[in-house]
């Protein structure tokens, strides 16, 4: 129930925002038998959702290559990773919408579209858009698919967004609208343990490299030197097996990696979940990152 007054302001917030972006800010910021203050800005979230969603699908449209089957031989390891968080994500959106639970199937929607797939696989797939057309074929297919499944768990929260980009991919389910569209089914085959345990330890370590740019106020595009030493040997042997992918994303020359390495005098060492890492910067920035670990 909405006061008079309350309801002007939602007309305004579509106005402004759109109507998908009021229907999904209002499932996350409501909690069961709570009020809610329904400030302008906490609808920003739900815009610049919608927003980020279009954008990838565009990104994935304007490729030369079209969507078509995933190749399960030509799986890279971002593919295994996104395809295994997306059943996952299928799992807990189903049983948060058979339960009512509105608020937890938005949420995990979001993190899992915007976080994992817009913000990391996007990012990752990017180097084969440029590739051979083999490979752009298939990082297109795989984002494709992706958005697809992605879109039918999300419609029943945005369903104007959700049917704007199903049109412009043209649903591999071939039907000719998302509403029509069967519910997404878990693939249970497809749910890889150790590449979900890999991108978590590849995530964290390019984080740190990130977070220690930002304190030194260095460009991303400027290229470092790093070390990473884990806590443990399956952290470790995380690591190595994609040290390439470390080293791009980080856009850091990965010089070592082991257990339990000691820091290099003149490094700035950031501190995560099982790993640190240790970056030697060059250039302005370098000292305030230093004195501030003193």
């Amino acid at each position: 129930y909405f006061k008079p007054e309350a309801r002007q302001i939602l007309v305004e917030i579509i106005d402004k925002y759109g109507a998908d972006a009021l229907r999904f800010s209002l499932m996350v910021i409501t909690a069961k038998g709570q009020d809610v203050h329904l400030a302008e800005s906490r609808f920003e979230m739900g815009r610049n959702f919608a927003n980020k969603l279009w954008n990838a699908t565009r990104l994935v449209l304007m490729q030369e290559e079209r969507p078509g089957p995933v190749d399960p031989a030509a799986m890279a390891p971002e593919d295994l990773w996104i395809l295994s968080r997306l059943q996952r994500t299928v799992v807990e959106v189903t049983r948060a919408t058979e339960a009512r639970e509105l608020t937890a199937a938005a949420l995990a929607a979001c993190h899992f579209l915007w976080g994992d797939f817009c913000d990391w696989h996007l990012e990752i797939a990017k180097e084969r858009f440029r590739a051979d057309p083999a490979a752009r074929r298939q990082a297109v297919s795989v984002a494709a698919h992706v958005l697809e499944v992605g879109m039918r768990l999300l419609h029943p929260v945005m369903p104007f967004v959700t049917e704007e980009i199903w049109q412009a991919l043209r649903g591999g389910s071939g039907e000719p609208s998302v509403m029509a569209a069967p519910w997404p089914v878990p693939e249970a085959d497809r749910v890889d343990t150790v590449v979900e345990a890999d991108f978590e330890v590849i995530r964290a370590a390019v984080r740190l490299v990130r977070d220690l740019r930002a304190k030194a106020n260095v460009l991303g595009k400027v290229r470092l030197a790093m070390t990473v030493s884990s806590d443990t040997s399956d952290t470790a042997s995380s690591v190595d097996r994609h040290r390439g992918l470390i080293s791009r994303l980080a856009n850091a020359d990965l010089l070592d990696a082991g257990i339990d390495l000691p820091q290099t005098p003149g490094t700035a060492a950031g501190v995560g979940e099982g790993l640190k890492a240790y970056v030697a910067f060059e250039g302005a920035g370098a000292a305030d990152v230093l004195e501030s670990k003193d």
